[in-house]
This record gives structure tokens, sequence and C-alpha cells, in this order.
């Protein structure tokens, strides 16, 4: 899990994608909208199971740094790239946001909100 020290999730989740690749892992890429100019570090943070989910549908919330000082307030777009596991019954994932949340199943390769 990445540390998520001094990060917020991002406003909003405008699109998202799955691909799996050569390792048998998934490459998530989520584009995410914020209030202002200047955010950076964007991660996605798993949210932790103590089953895994009936759906075989994994969270993450997507979290960046906001700036530190003054700041063009302007909507502005984030991305994040990162890849995660595929254990056994995977289907996809559900990426949040501070408003809504938007899932990526395995056999539709695009975001559903």
């Amino acid at each position: 899990m990445t540390n998520s020290k001094d990060r917020e999730p991002v406003t909003q989740i405008i699109d998202a994608s799955l691909e799996q690749t050569a390792r048998g892992e998934y490459l998530v890429i989520a584009t995410g909208q914020v209030p202002t100019r200047g955010w950076d570090n964007p991660v996605l943070v798993a949210h932790v199971y103590i089953q895994p989910p009936a759906d075989g549908i994994y969270d993450y919330t997507f979290l960046a740094t906001p700036p530190s000082g003054p700041v063009q307030q302007v909507l502005s777009r984030i991305e994040v790239k990162e890849t995660v596991p595929g254990p056994e019954g995977f289907q996809g994932v559900r990426i949040h946001s501070a408003t809504n949340d938007l899932v990526v199943k395995l056999r539709e390769q695009t975001a559903q909100a």
C-alpha cells in the first residue's frame, strides 16, 4: 500500500481503463479532476479486505497531494498509472474520489459510472 500522508482524494474521477500486463498484473490508468493547478504525486490506494470481494471488483481511492501555496483556481486534470495485482477471482477495479466512483471490469475494459 502506498503511503497516503498529506494526500487527499481527487474531486472527481473522469475516466479509467484497465489492461493486463505480460506478468499477469493489471495496469490501471485513471484521470481525475482537481479544483486547482499544482496537484501532484497521484496514487491509487488499495482498500484492505479481510476476505476478497464477492463480486471480484477491488476498490482503490485516487489520492494526490494538493498544492501548498497560492495557485490558480482553475479546474485541472491529473492522471495516475499504477500496476495492481490480479488475484484469483479478479474481475476489475472500482476507483473512488471525493464525489464519485468508476468501475472498470475486465470484460468491458471501459469505465462505468
